[in-house]
């Protein structure tokens, strides 16, 4: 742990940046789980990744992602892609044949927006 120090110390500040007030608040924390829990560290690097391409998830995404997974090796289910957590969209500059459909349905423009 004393050799490793100075990486470790980089390491855990590239998790602070990507993780916030989730990643361990102590070098010497981090070093314990690293070097005396190797499937926690293991899970921690596996959810670093994650975050790398689910920047808005949090933990709760992650494990979801895993149990989605854990079923589809089980052959239990058939997805692609990773469980995110759901980005705001806005409705900006709807066609004259959008605002047709939409009013044909009897939905506001407001109500699609929250859909």
């Amino acid at each position: 742990m004393l050799y490793n120090k100075e990486a470790d110390k980089e390491q855990l500040a590239r998790y602070r940046k990507r993780f916030g007030k989730d990643a361990p608040r102590k070098l010497s924390d981090f070093q314990d789980l690293k070097y005396r829990d190797p499937e926690k560290y293991a899970e921690l690097k596996e959810y670093y990744r994650y975050r790398g391409v689910a920047t808005d998830s949090d933990i709760r995404f992650f494990y979801a992602d895993k149990a989605k997974n854990a079923l589809i090796a089980q052959g239990e289910i058939r997805a692609k892609g990773i469980v995110v957590k759901r980005s705001p969209i806005t409705l900006t500059n709807i066609n004259d044949h959008a605002k047709q459909q939409i009013s044909a349905r009897g939905i506001t423009i407001e109500q699609a927006q929250k859909l």
